[in-house]
């Protein structure tokens, strides 16, 4: 357990790090559209409308007038925090490293189950397949699903790809005594 631990802790440094990179750098700007402040400034003022923190289809198809809307466009999915917050903000970077040291262990977890089973090679390509079959579920669903863009969509999928693969692996590296015999 003690190896566990320690494995999961060091994978979730290394995804910390990973994530700072894909996500808190320049380089996150390859996910986003830009449009002209005047316009991002009008869409701002419109969001303090909406009653609370949320998910909202816009327009909603449930709604008298909906449907008609939704096919005319444009059409989206607005996800957005009714208060704001420091762009920088201390407690959001502890919940994050809380989030990748669960996802950690979580992977070291399932490794256990298949102790003894699969020898490091084998275990490299389970967890390369699991990796890549819950990123394509999780992170290409709106582009499929709803149509959203494909380049925040694609983003997402390979940065998520290199952070839980390389935690993987770091997991996989502590446990392999215990894997391998």
């Amino acid at each position: 357990m003690t190896r566990l631990i320690g494995g999961s802790a060091i994978a979730a440094l290394l995804m910390f790090i990973l994530g700072f990179v894909f996500y808190a750098t320049p380089l996150q700007s390859i996910a986003y559209a830009t449009a002209d402040p005047a316009v991002i400034e009008r869409v701002q003022a419109a969001m303090a409308d909406l009653p609370k923190s949320g998910a909202y289809l816009i327009p909603n198809a449930d709604q008298p007038g909906g449907a008609a809307a939704y096919a005319r466009g444009p059409i989206g999915m607005l996800r957005m925090v009714k208060s704001g917050y420091p762009v920088f903000d201390p407690t959001v970077l502890m919940a994050g490293f809380t989030h990748y040291f669960v996802s950690a262990l979580l992977i070291g977890l399932a490794l256990r189950s298949v102790s003894g089973r699969l020898d490091a090679a084998q275990t490299r390509v389970v967890l390369g397949w699991t990796i890549l079959a819950a990123a394509v579920f999780n992170l290409l669903s709106d582009p499929v699903w709803y149509r959203l863009d494909w380049t925040y969509s694609l983003y997402n999928f390979a940065a998520n790809v290199v952070i839980l693969g390389a935690g993987a692996l770091v997991v996989a590296r502590w446990l392999r005594p215990r894997l391998t015999g």
